[in-house]
């Protein structure tokens, strides 16, 4: 069986989570892969070199010193990746399911678009965003801090195949994903 993989991306706090919640109700599997790097961070082997390299492994303790230092969030993501990738790959051979949505926001950057075979980039623009990420307990530094090192919506709508605005009314995000449902699902 051929299976259909579909990468959903976006600046932190476009709403790509809810639109993969909004594809999930399909009974497709969603692979989060914030989640699963937060997973290989706690493997022994990948723990080890984060505390050699930055001598914390605790989610905010890291997150305050790479996203305050380009160089430090690569080194980060050149020792995550690699098994946050084949973890991934692994889960896709696994499923039973045809299609299989990876919700991340640096597949572009990550150099997963081998893994997939569409990518969806979800926008929204950045006062809509940043009052959401406000209202979940995010200050406009730490905002600013993540996005400062995330690739541009204008530069990753050159990979992508669908993009999906999520700055308006729910109903609106909804009617794009059942634009983009009937597309890409399989009847």
């Amino acid at each position: 069986m051929r299976k259909l993989i579909i990468g959903i991306t976006g600046t932190f706090g476009s709403g790509k989570t809810t639109v993969a919640k909004m594809l999930k109700k399909r009974n497709i599997l969603v692979i989060d892969a914030d989640r699963l790097a937060g997973r290989a961070a706690k493997n022994k082997h990948v723990k080890k070199k984060i505390l050699r390299e930055f001598g914390t492994a605790g989610r905010k303790k890291l997150a305050a010193i790479v996203f305050s230092d380009a160089k430090r969030l690569e080194r980060l993501n050149k020792i995550i990746h690699p098994p946050l990738k084949r973890e991934i790959k692994g889960i896709i051979k696994e499923t039973r399911k045809e299609i299989v949505i990876i919700d991340a926001p640096l597949l572009v950057e990550a150099k997963f678009l081998d893994v997939i075979d569409c990518l969806v980039l979800v926008v929204c623009n950045n006062k809509t965003r940043t009052g959401r990420l406000v209202k979940k307990g995010f200050s406009e530094r730490e905002i600013a801090a993540r996005t400062k090192h995330q690739m541009g919506d204008r530069k990753k709508r050159k990979y992508a195949d669908f993009v999906i605005d999520n700055s308006g009314a729910r109903k609106e995000t909804e009617r794009q994903v059942e634009k983009l449902w009937k597309i890409t699902g399989k009847k």
